[in-house]
C-alpha cells in the first residue's frame, strides 16, 4: 500500500505494526514493548505505581494497569507513525523515537509518550505524513 493510499484510508487506527498490542487491542504483550523501550521493567512499573510482576506476564490487560494505558498505546502509535516516516525502516524509527530531541526540551519522544503527553508528538508526526487530520500547534 502506497503512502497517498495509507493516508486516504486512514481512520485513526492504531496500525501496531510491531505487534505490541494484541489483536483486538485490550491488551499488551509486555515482553514485544520492552524490546523497543528504552527503560526497563522495573524504571515503568515504579513511574506507574505498578507491581513489576505485572510486566512479565504474556499479555497485560490495560484493565489491570489502567494508570498505563494512555502512554502505551501513545507509544505504539508513534512507533507506528515513526516507521512510516522513515519509509518502513524500523530500527532507524525507533533509535529517533528513543533519542534525546532539543524540541522536547532533552526528552526523547518515547519519554513523552509513555507518560501520556505525547499529543502533540502525535499530531507532529501525522503532519509530517499529511495527514488531513493533524493540527498545527
Amino acid at each position: 500500500m502506497g503512502l497517498t493510499a495509507h493516508k486516504e484510508n486512514w481512520n485513526g487506527e492504531i496500525t501496531n505494526s510491531l505487534h505490541i498490542l494484541t489483536k483486538d487491542k485490550k491488551a499488551f504483550h509486555p515482553e514485544k514493548f520492552f524490546k523497543y523501550s528504552p527503560y526497563s521493567r522495573a524504571e515503568i512499573a515504579k513511574e506507574a505505581g505498578i507491581s513489576r510482576t505485572n510486566l512479565y506476564k504474556e499479555t497485560v490487560a490495560f484493565s489491570t494497569i489502567k494508570q498505563l494505558k494512555k502512554g502505551i498505546l501513545q507509544v505504539v502509535m508513534g512507533l507506528d507513525l515513526s516507521i512510516e516516516l522513515f519509509h518502513e525502516n524500523d530500527k532507524e524509527a525507533i533509535q529517533w523515537f528513543n533519542a534525546p530531541n532539543a524540541m522536547l526540551s532533552g526528552e526523547s519522544p518515547f519519554e513523552v509518550c509513555i507518560r501520556g503527553d505525547g499529543e502533540g508528538i502525535l499530531n507532529w508526526l501525522k503532519g509530517r505524513l499529511g495527514y488531513p487530520d493533524a493540527k498545527p500547534f
